[in-house]
């Protein structure tokens, strides 16, 4: 019995105009449909949650370009619709934030661009245990829109906009869970040099 997207989002709407908060500055909303695809998958619907709260999410824009979180997923005003009673029940990462801009050091290196989206992005670390297969995910054209980055300076976090690359996947699974539609490399050397490869781990011999 959960309404449609289309239904959803109209709710949202209607919960964001009650409170008279502006979507100016946010992208067309969106469906966070995490528990649609394993509903799909289940051989058991039965078994399978249905949740009472679904978020629609209106990605943050700044300067005409989409703010992704690090994951690779759009990220911005996010408005809970209970589906039970169709109507909005509350609302996230409302904010009013002053951005200060700042020239670094852009990365030139294709090869090293396309090393880091090789293995996920950045963020990213898939491990291997025994007895696991590996899927090849194919990854489309990038575009650029700025990614969501918190760092840890001078005793305290700050948050960063950050210009990076965002490759689609084109060939998620569709036989186990997997949230991530994208893989994000950040363009920014001073970002991209924090985190190196992860180490892989070594099997001891018996």
């Amino acid at each position: 019995d959960i309404p449609s997207d289309e239904e959803i989002i109209k709710l949202a709407g209607s919960f964001l105009e009650e409170h008279n908060i502006s979507t100016a500055s946010y992208g067309a909303p969106k469906i966070q449909d995490y528990w649609k695809q394993e509903y799909l998958r289940a051989e058991d619907k039965t078994q399978v949650y249905i949740p009472d709260v679904v978020s629609v999410v209106y990605p943050q824009l700044l300067n005409g370009q989409t703010v992704y979180d690090q994951s690779g997923n759009e990220t911005g005003l996010m408005v809970s619709v209970n589906v039970r009673v169709k109507k909005g029940s509350g609302i996230s990462e409302l904010t009013s934030l002053k951005y200060q801009s700042s020239l670094y050091p852009a990365v030139s290196d294709v090869k090293k661009i396309l090393e880091i989206a090789s293995r996920g992005g950045m963020y990213q670390y898939y491990p291997f245990y025994e007895g696991s297969t590996t899927k090849e995910l194919e990854l489309g054209t990038p575009k650029v829109a700025l990614i969501k980055h918190w760092q840890y300076k001078d005793n305290q976090n700050v948050e960063l906009l950050v210009p990076a690359l965002v490759f689609p996947i084109l060939n998620p699974p569709t036989d186990q869970y997997f949230y991530q539609k994208n893989v994000v490399v950040p363009l920014i050397s001073e970002i991209l040099d924090e985190q190196g490869p992860y180490p892989m781990p070594l099997m001891e011999n018996a």
